[in-house]
């Protein structure tokens, strides 16, 4: 009889479990669970550990092929991960079954890794369980482009049969041809390396595109490196010939030839008077996008200016930027595609929740920044969690490191730990737990496929990965700094903290430091207000005009030589 009340009372729990991971719980369903977890320990443990599976299969891709193209990669990972959800109750009674001990250890290890908000029961948000506090979903992507003709795209985008989201497309010869989302006919020569990474426009690597507007209310542009060529109604073709030059051929109407303004898309610099009758609210000075603060993030004096922010290692100490989400991945203005940087001046006082003085214990995360639209999220954080996640790469042995992770389309989400080791001009975990101010930048550029860690100006961690690769970024969830949904606080102070839409150059990023180091903002004396406009318009080339540019300094160049 006792059995037979226990397996209920495991059905029933299970039951309420799925109900709440299928988003299918009524509000007496949770408050039910609820009431479970609450009054039986063994209940709570059991479903701890029914959570992690559950989670773990939700963010498992099986070993996949190499595969032809990166569209081809996510339609299949999708099927296989369906059928792994389906299978996932039959999963549940085969790991009830006494005989798996193997994975029984293996849940119980992971319940032990796993760091909850408060006790040993998952926090709630709205009417789901969190078992984790990292969100592994592949969250829907906001389609770009149809492959084909342009006359494709209604039949296309209705049907989601050919439908493109960001994607680098390698055309080793001929031509590939699609239709942007934006109304352009855009046809790639081979050899080319193209990202199609917005609806109305997309990046050159490599080689030659042509691009055409189907209608007045069409529009494209392409962008290499530190150029941008916008269509104002015409036919044109962009060629780049080598690291340095571009050619940019008109063959109807007109083009604006425009160069990338290098100053942060953000820019909180916590000068501005943070009060109560302010909301507690930061605004960024480039494009008034706000940070709202916790009740434990506490304006101090500056390490640069008037103002920075303290957080204790607390819940409440965070700062939520109010803005900059999208529906989708790929939208919203914090979403990045061909490059990225996070930059902040800090003063680190990283120590275990429990205060217990040793710095970077295990399972012990300070976030710097994170933005977590499921499995394409952004961080920068200090990390301790061995192995657990094994998110590395390259893999580096366990330990404490500062983290910086991106999803790259076609390979995933990965983090560059770099370890606080002291070894091969690394800086030590003493050496940025000091109590002294720190510059800490953090970039991926997909033009040299380079993922970067610089402290204090210098280079001190790096990884490569294919040239083209672009950022999968952005999208529904509220980007943080100094904290993620109040579970991975900050400990010390962080100031002057921008985000870019590209990379820094290492003499950027080293001149930043020199400024810092002397008290000035990274840009020097600002003699003029900051401003979001992102690009400056440097000529207009007409129909039949050809000419060459610097892609670097965005400069025409003198006497290019003739011919599309």
């Amino acid at each position: 009889m006792t059995n037979n009340r226990e397996n209920s009372a495991g059905d029933r729990l299970f039951d309420l479990a799925d109900k709440v991971f299928d988003d299918a719980a009524r509000a007496d369903d949770v408050a039910r669970l609820e009431s479970l977890l609450k009054n039986d320990p063994a209940s709570r443990r059991d479903y701890l550990r029914y959570a992690f599976v559950h989670g773990q299969l939700a963010i498992t891709t099986p070993a996949l092929p190499q595969p032809a193209s990166v569209e081809e990669y996510a339609s299949t990972g999708s099927a296989q991960l369906k059928a792994i959800a389906a299978n996932r109750k039959p999963f549940r009674q085969r790991v009830l079954i006494a005989g798996g001990m193997a994975l029984a250890a293996a849940i119980l290890l992971a319940v032990s890794l796993w760091r909850p908000a408060s006790d040993s029961t998952p926090p709630l948000h709205g009417n789901r369980f969190v078992a984790m506090h990292y969100d592994n979903r592949d969250l829907p992507i906001h389609t770009v482009a149809v492959l084909g003709s342009s006359a494709g795209w209604q039949k296309a985008e209705s049907s989601n049969a050919r439908a493109m989201s960001p994607t680098t497309l390698n055309v080793q010869h001929g031509e590939t041809q699609f239709s942007s989302a934006s109304g352009a006919d855009v046809h790639i020569e081979g050899p080319a390396l193209f990202g199609v990474n917005a609806a109305a426009g997309g990046v050159l690597y490599n080689g030659s595109v042509r691009a055409r507007l189907e209608s007045a209310e069409a529009s494209f542009s392409v962008l290499t490196s530190n150029l941008r060529i916008v269509d104002l109604g015409t036919e044109f073709r962009v060629t780049v010939l080598d690291d340095r030059h571009v050619r940019v051929h008109v063959l109807d109407g007109e083009v604006e030839v425009q160069s990338r303004v290098r100053l942060p898309r953000f820019y909180w610099n916590f000068d501005t008077p943070i009060t109560s009758a302010s909301g507690r609210r930061v605004p960024d000075k480039i494009d008034g996008l706000s940070l709202a603060l916790g009740a434990a993030a506490r304006p101090i004096k500056g390490i640069i200016g008037d103002g920075a922010l303290a957080f204790d290692n607390t819940s409440n100490a965070f700062a939520r930027v109010e803005g900059g989400v999208g529906e989708k991945v790929g939208a919203g203005s914090m979403a990045c595609s061909s490059g990225i940087t996070l930059e902040a001046m800090f003063i680190s006082r990283w120590t275990a929740g429990a205060g217990n003085g040793k710095a970077g214990n295990t399972r012990d995360y300070d976030e710097f920044f994170r933005k977590e639209d499921g499995n394409c999220r952004i961080l920068l954080s200090f990390q301790n969690d061995g192995d657990a996640n094994r998110f590395d790469l390259p893999d580096v042995p366990p330990g404490p490191c500062l983290s910086f992770g991106l999803f790259l389309k076609g390979l995933g989400y990965s983090e560059l730990d770099m370890p606080l080791d002291g070894r091969h001009g690394r800086p030590t975990l003493a050496e940025l737990t000091n109590g002294q101010p720190h510059h800490v930048v953090a970039t991926y550029d997909s033009f040299s496929g380079r993922k970067a860690i610089f402290i204090d100006g210098k280079l001190c961690f790096s990884h490569a990965f294919p040239v083209g690769t672009l950022i999968l970024s952005g999208g529904p969830a509220p980007a943080e700094i100094g904290n993620t949904r109040e579970i991975e606080p900050f400990n010390g102070v962080i100031d002057e903290f921008t985000f870019y839409d590209f990379a820094l150059t290492p003499e950027e990023i080293a001149m930043h430091h020199r400024h810092a180091a002397s008290g000035k903002t990274y840009f020097g004396e600002l003699t003029e207000q900051l401003h979001a406009v992102r690009w400056r318009a440097v000529t207009r080339i007409g129909e039949g005009q050809t000419r060459l540019f610097n892609q670097h300094t965005g400069l025409p160049i003198d006497a290019p030589p003739g011919g599309g």
